[in-house]
């Protein structure tokens, strides 16, 4: 039955004759007459007993449960019962070794499934012909599926699983594996359901490690962002941002521990570092170029530029070491133009002044006799 005047009168008889133990399950009692009468408000009125029971018995707090002395009545190995017995016989409500069967239906499914889809089962139940249609139609398989994959949880359940209770004892193993992995927007997701179930049922500690969580996937989200930043600055030619973001993708990566990236980044700081100092390199020639154009060590230091820019994946830069070596060349074959239309010159003033030398020929006033 449920809570009412004359319930709380028989607690207040309980209190005052043992107020330890009623203190130590009192709150045990309350969950389970509340999320009875929440269900059956729910369900409108449509709910089975055994699954009135079954998830009532599953929100008390495990530890006391299985502290029962009636728990010890309950087979740890094999369901004694199907889900269509469970949810067609009476008695369950006043039979908590048979409760305690039932509620692991209720700890299948939320293990297995997660709370979302169960409380979407539980509001389906007052619009579905049975408890089995809506059972169907929000889990997307038969009741025979889900009662086959139930049998073989059932056994770690009731022999240590109940120890990692959502509500009492929520596992945050997954959302620990996803951000060690670096899997930091689906850790995120899970995350925030986890959030709101720690929440809901005020476990502290693990609200605080849930938001701890929660910080190391947003720095493990930025430090990816970073990440891209850095690699289309590269590609940009922006090198002294790619190295800004190197080092701050870096931080954020070293702050998790990860150090899935760190060669990638590497590379990318070394990329950046290498065409930086080649474009150091390139300006100091530059300088020199107007003194030194003949100088082939400046041409040989300009070729091994533009081939370094090239390797590098920098066709920018390739391509102005390209420039300056044409210019170099073009003044070259305008200088040996200049030099040999001078030598023409030269050695046709020459032939000029020997043809003239020949045909001269001198007064006869001159002429020795």
């Amino acid at each position: 039955s449920h809570v009412g005047q004359r319930e709380i009168a028989l607690f207040q008889d309980h209190i005052a004759n043992s107020y330890l133990r009623w203190d130590s399950e009192a709150i045990n009692v309350l969950r389970y007459e509340l999320a009875i009468l929440f269900i059956l408000k729910t369900t409108d009125q449509k709910a089975p007993e055994g699954f009135l029971a079954g998830t009532a018995t599953y929100l008390q707090d495990p530890a006391w449960l299985f502290n029962q002395p009636y728990a010890n009545s309950v087979n740890r190995l094999f369901p004694q019962q199907t889900w269509r017995e469970i949810w067609s016989e009476q008695g369950f409500l006043t039979d908590p070794s048979s409760a305690l069967g039932a509620s692991t239906i209720v700890a299948f499914l939320v293990d297995t499934y997660g709370w979302l889809q169960f409380s979407d089962f539980i509001k389906a139940i007052p619009n579905s012909e049975t408890i089995y249609k809506a059972l169907s139609n929000t889990y997307g398989v038969d009741l025979a599926t889900l009662e086959n994959q139930q049998i073989y949880y059932y056994r770690s359940y009731m022999t240590g699983q109940w120890k990692k209770h959502p509500l009492y004892y929520y596992n945050l193993s997954q959302a620990h594996s996803l951000v060690e992995m670096g899997a930091y927007g689906d850790a995120l997701q899970v995350l925030n359901a986890d959030k709101v179930i720690v929440d809901l049922s005020k476990q502290e500690e693990k609200s605080k490690e849930v938001e701890s969580l929660i910080a190391a996937a947003n720095d493990g989200q930025l430090a990816g962002s970073t990440l891209m930043q850095a690699r289309f600055a590269l590609q940009s030619g922006n090198y002294d941002e790619t190295l800004r973001l190197v080092e701050q993708s870096r931080d954020l990566y070293a702050k998790l521990k990860n150090q899935s990236h760190a060669v990638e980044l590497y590379e990318y700081e070394l990329r950046a570092t290498n065409i930086l100092a080649l474009r150091e390199d390139l300006n100091k020639i530059r300088a020199d170029l107007n003194q030194e154009v003949d100088n082939s060590a400046i041409i040989s230091r300009l070729v091994d530029i533009g081939t370094r820019f090239k390797e590098l994946g920098d066709r920018k830069d390739s391509a102005e070491v390209n420039i300056l070596l044409d210019g170099i060349y073009a003044h070259k074959v305008s200088q040996q133009e200049d030099a040999r239309k001078n030598l023409l010159y030269i050695l046709a003033t020459l032939i000029v002044i020997r043809i003239l030398l020949i045909l001269y020929r001198p007064p006869k006033e001159a002429t020795l006799v």
